[in-house]
C-alpha cells in the first residue's frame, strides 16, 4: 500500500502570522458583527411568518429560499465573530495580514482582503481576461491550417 507524500510547508500558501489586535479595533469589529447579526436575524424573522392567508406557493418558496440564504449568512457572521474572539484574525487581510479598513468592513463585513490586495487581485484578473481575449482574437484571425492541395 502506497503512502501519500506529505506536503511540505513550502507547498502551502503564505499566511502571515496575525498581529496583536488593538482593543479599540476589536471592540469596533465586535459591534459591527453584532449589528450584522441583529439585522440578519430581523430579516429572517420578517420572512419566517406568513404575511397573509392567501400566499401562493411561489411566495412561500421565495420566503423559504430567502430564510435559508440568510441563515447561511448568519452562520458566516457567527464564524467571523469566533475568528475575532478566539484567533483575533477577523478584519485582517487574508493575503498580507494587514488590518482591513473599518469603513470597508462596515460596507461589507465579509471582505477577505484589504483595499490594496483587492486592487492587485482585480488587476491580475483584468490582465488574465485581456490575455484570454487576445488569444481568442489571434486564434480567430489565423487561417485554419489544413492539408494543402
Amino acid at each position: 500500500m502506497r503512502r501519500k507524500p506529505v506536503s511540505s510547508s513550502a507547498d502551502l500558501p503564505y499566511s502571515p502570522p496575525p498581529k496583536p489586535m488593538d482593543p479599540a479595533r476589536k471592540a469596533e469589529l465586535k459591534t459591527l458583527l453584532l449589528q450584522a447579526e441583529f439585522e440578519t436575524v430581523a430579516l429572517i424573522r420578517s420572512h419566517s411568518t406568513p404575511l397573509s392567508p392567501v400566499e401562493t406557493e411561489v411566495d412561500k418558496e421565495f420566503d423559504r429560499m430567502f430564510v435559508i440564504s440568510h441563515q447561511v449568512c448568519l452562520e458566516r457572521i457567527r464564524q467571523a465573530y469566533s475568528r475575532l474572539l478566539v484567533d483575533e484574525i477577523y478584519g485582517n487581510c487574508k493575503t498580507c495580514g494587514e488590518p482591513i479598513a473599518i469603513e470597508d468592513l462596515r460596507a461589507a463585513w465579509f471582505l477577505p482582503a484589504c483595499h490594496t490586495c483587492r486592487g492587485k487581485q482585480a488587476e491580475e484578473e483584468r490582465t488574465q481576461t485581456a490575455i484570454k481575449a487576445a488569444q481568442r482574437a489571434l486564434h480567430e484571425a489565423l487561417p485554419v491550417l489544413g492539408p494543402q492541395s
